[in-house]
Protein backbone atom coordinates (compact mmCIF):
# COMPACT_ATOMS: atom_id res chain seq x y z
CA UNK A 1 0.00 0.00 0.00
CA UNK A 2 1.34 3.13 -0.82
CA UNK A 3 1.35 6.05 1.29
CA UNK A 4 0.63 10.05 0.06
CA UNK A 5 1.63 13.21 0.93
CA UNK A 6 5.05 14.45 3.11
CA UNK A 7 6.26 14.51 6.39
CA UNK A 8 4.03 12.67 9.19
CA UNK A 9 0.87 11.73 9.13
CA UNK A 10 0.94 10.64 5.45
CA UNK A 11 -2.46 8.92 4.45
CA UNK A 12 -2.62 5.77 3.00
CA UNK A 13 -3.23 5.43 -0.80
CA UNK A 14 -3.68 2.99 -3.97
CA UNK A 15 -2.34 3.59 -7.20
CA UNK A 16 -4.28 2.98 -10.63
CA UNK A 17 -2.09 2.09 -13.00
CA UNK A 18 -3.78 -0.68 -15.45
CA UNK A 19 -6.85 -1.90 -16.67
CA UNK A 20 -7.81 -5.81 -16.73
CA UNK A 21 -9.89 -6.49 -19.82
CA UNK A 22 -11.08 -10.19 -21.26
CA UNK A 23 -11.18 -10.06 -24.89
CA UNK A 24 -12.73 -13.26 -26.88
CA UNK A 25 -11.64 -14.88 -23.20
CA UNK A 26 -8.35 -13.77 -22.84
CA UNK A 27 -6.93 -11.86 -20.36
CA UNK A 28 -5.23 -8.66 -21.06
CA UNK A 29 -3.51 -5.70 -19.03
CA UNK A 30 -3.95 -2.19 -20.69
CA UNK A 31 -3.23 1.15 -19.87
CA UNK A 32 -6.15 2.78 -17.52
CA UNK A 33 -8.77 4.41 -20.08
CA UNK A 34 -7.51 7.93 -21.35
CA UNK A 35 -4.41 7.29 -19.87
CA UNK A 36 -6.02 8.37 -16.18
CA UNK A 37 -2.77 6.98 -14.24
CA UNK A 38 -3.75 8.45 -10.66
CA UNK A 39 -3.14 8.34 -6.89
CA UNK A 40 -6.35 7.57 -4.92
CA UNK A 41 -6.35 9.14 -1.24
CA UNK A 42 -8.48 6.24 0.79
CA UNK A 43 -9.52 6.38 4.38
CA UNK A 44 -7.19 4.55 7.24
CA UNK A 45 -10.25 2.12 7.80
CA UNK A 46 -10.53 1.46 4.21
CA UNK A 47 -6.99 0.55 3.64
CA UNK A 48 -7.25 -2.23 7.32
CA UNK A 49 -10.37 -3.80 5.54
CA UNK A 50 -8.22 -3.61 2.27
CA UNK A 51 -4.79 -5.23 4.12
CA UNK A 52 -6.46 -7.80 5.51
CA UNK A 53 -8.41 -8.85 2.57
CA UNK A 54 -5.03 -9.20 0.73
CA UNK A 55 -3.76 -11.25 3.51
CA UNK A 56 -6.44 -13.81 3.37
CA UNK A 57 -5.94 -15.10 0.10
CA UNK A 58 -2.29 -15.73 -2.07
CA UNK A 59 -3.95 -14.54 -5.46
CA UNK A 60 -2.46 -11.67 -7.09
CA UNK A 61 -5.94 -10.18 -7.76
CA UNK A 62 -7.78 -8.31 -4.49
CA UNK A 63 -10.91 -9.74 -5.27
CA UNK A 64 -11.55 -13.68 -6.11
CA UNK A 65 -13.98 -16.12 -5.94
CA UNK A 66 -14.30 -18.87 -3.12
CA UNK A 67 -12.20 -20.99 -5.89
CA UNK A 68 -9.16 -18.44 -5.47
CA UNK A 69 -9.77 -17.64 -9.19
CA UNK A 70 -10.53 -13.90 -10.36
CA UNK A 71 -13.97 -12.82 -10.55
CA UNK A 72 -14.72 -12.26 -14.08
CA UNK A 73 -17.43 -10.22 -15.83
CA UNK A 74 -20.54 -11.79 -17.18
CA UNK A 75 -20.61 -12.40 -20.79
CA UNK A 76 -24.35 -13.89 -21.36
CA UNK A 77 -27.43 -11.98 -20.72
CA UNK A 78 -29.08 -13.51 -17.31
CA UNK A 79 -32.23 -15.22 -17.55
CA UNK A 80 -35.00 -13.67 -15.95
CA UNK A 81 -34.70 -16.25 -13.12
CA UNK A 82 -31.06 -14.69 -12.85
CA UNK A 83 -32.14 -11.73 -11.45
Amino acid sequence: MERYGNGEGLLPAIRVEQQVQYEDGVLDFCPPKYGSYRTLVIPAFLAEMLEKLLDSHTSPWVFVGVDGVAWRRRTSTPSTGDR
